[in-house]
């Protein structure tokens, strides 16, 4: 089945640094994830009136998820740059099988 998917490592979707190659082989803790998946875990305290964000992209100022979609022409690979709940931009590869730069 193709479908959508996101590059995951344990529960979260993988933090990305600017420059991590986004290819169909993952690093050995990564994969490739089409069902439900923890972008972000935001967390509110009414008590205390405070919040925080509980994930790999929250040790990061701003990060990186990759992703990968499939097109009338194959698959593509593509991010998009987070800063904690916020997507800032976004990229993909118009060329089909071809990997892409996070951030590039």
């Amino acid at each position: 089945m193709r479908t959508n998917e996101v590059l995951v490592q344990t529960n979260f979707a993988a933090a990305l640094s600017e420059g991590s190659l986004i290819v169909p082989d993952s690093a050995p803790n990564d994969f490739w994830w089409a069902r439900q998946v923890s972008l972000v875990t935001h967390c509110w305290s009414p008590a205390n009136g405070t919040s925080r964000v509980i994930d790999p992209l929250a040790t990061m100022t701003q990060g990186y998820i990759g992703i990968r979609f499939w097109n009338a022409d194959g698959i593509h690979y593509g991010w998009i740059r987070i800063r904690e709940m916020v997507v800032l931009d976004w990229a993909y590869e118009t060329r089909a099988g071809t990997p892409i730069k996070a951030g590039a």
